[in-house]
């Protein structure tokens, strides 16, 4: 079940949407803490790699499932996806993602991870620094979808209430 604008907030359309990417993410998260770590022996070093890791594994999530159903969209609809399409695709999850992760992998999760890790040990100390973090980052995402769907409804000229 796609999401739709017209709807009201449903965390189970979000629980669809950014919920195979976070059990990617996560997995990723603690692969890329425990590799930085045992290369470093540092700390903040580890949680930047848990941080770099977990990108790599929700976006990596995102865009290949974004783009199989964009694709399917257009196929559907007669048009070609091609390059521009990827592009399109790319567009709309910045304008979706992009100040959510810029705070986030700048500041917010390698401190919350690091935090986490220091007073709680690596194993617990990344899972509940990532919750703390998603916590953050999910409440901005969201705020940011909710304005970009708002805008390309505007930008159609159809009239939808979003709250």
């Amino acid at each position: 079940m796609p999401f739709s604008p017209k709807r009201r907030f449903n965390f189970f359309n979000y629980l669809v949407r950014y919920g195979p990417a976070e059990l990617c993410g996560t997995i990723f998260a603690y692969v890329g803490s425990f590799i930085t770590y045992r290369r470093t022996g540092s700390e903040i070093w580890a949680a930047y790699g848990a941080t770099i890791f977990e990108d790599i594994g929700f976006y990596g999530t995102v865009f290949v499932r974004d783009v199989r159903n964009d694709y399917k969209t257009a196929k559907k609809e007669g048009r070609s996806y091609g390059w521009r399409g990827v592009l399109y695709t790319v567009v709309r999850l910045i304008a979706e993602f992009g100040i959510a992760e810029f705070l986030d992998s700048l500041i917010v999760r390698p401190a919350s991870i690091g935090i986490a890790t220091h007073l709680l040990g690596r194993k617990l100390g990344v899972l509940i620094g990532k919750i703390i973090a998603d916590f953050i980052f999910y409440f901005t995402c969201i705020f940011c979808r909710w304005i970009t769907m708002r805008f390309q409804i505007y930008m159609s000229g159809k009239k939808a209430n979003l709250n």
